[in-house]
């Protein structure tokens, strides 16, 4: 299992805090429980860091140990006005991970629509906001069989930069 020097660990910290932080928050009634947990899962992955598989992702790792510290948190009564129970936590961290899963998504369809050349963008936008082969094609002053064909290649060119970019993120 290869080890993270300091300097990494840092590094990744430092870049991925701000997600650590709404990780936290989101699951905090009180903004000073999301700062005392964060510093908490902070000083945690410092002092852990020699267990972290720098081969696997950082972040479900970090929010795993700020998972921990939010139900030690709970669970001391520590929360101010705490209205969560550890199962309702658990919903809302697999929420959670649905969601930015679907931010990671729709950052990379984003992405990779840029990517495509412009006559390809638009037949993917005129066909898929609800239009009808023909009637791209007349805007795209083309054949129906053409659309088809630039519709094939889009999907396909969206497909590999999509799979491409998702993985660049870390999302499975």
């Amino acid at each position: 299992m290869p080890e993270p020097n300091n300097k990494q660990v840092a590094e990744l910290v430092s870049s991925h805090g701000h997600l650590i932080f709404r990780y936290i928050v989101r699951r905090s009634p009180q903004i000073a429980d999301a700062e005392e947990v964060y510093q908490q899962t902070c000083l945690t992955v410092w002092q852990k860091q020699k267990r972290f598989d720098s081969t696997r992702e950082f972040l479900p790792w970090v929010y795993g140990i700020a998972k921990n510290h939010l139900r030690n948190f709970y669970r001391r009564g520590k929360l101010r006005n705490a209205l969560l129970d550890t199962d309702v936590l658990d919903q809302i961290s697999q929420r959670s991970k649905e969601m930015n899963y679907r931010e990671d998504y729709f950052d990379a369809l984003e992405h990779c629509l840029q990517k495509l050349p412009q006559r390809i963008q638009r037949s993917l936008k005129e066909y898929y906001s609800g239009g009808i082969a023909q009637a791209v094609a007349e805007e795209l002053s083309t054949t129906p069989n053409a659309v088809y064909k630039m519709l094939s290649r889009g999907r396909s060119d969206l497909q590999v930069c999509m799979k491409s970019r998702l993985k660049i993120k870390g999302v499975k």
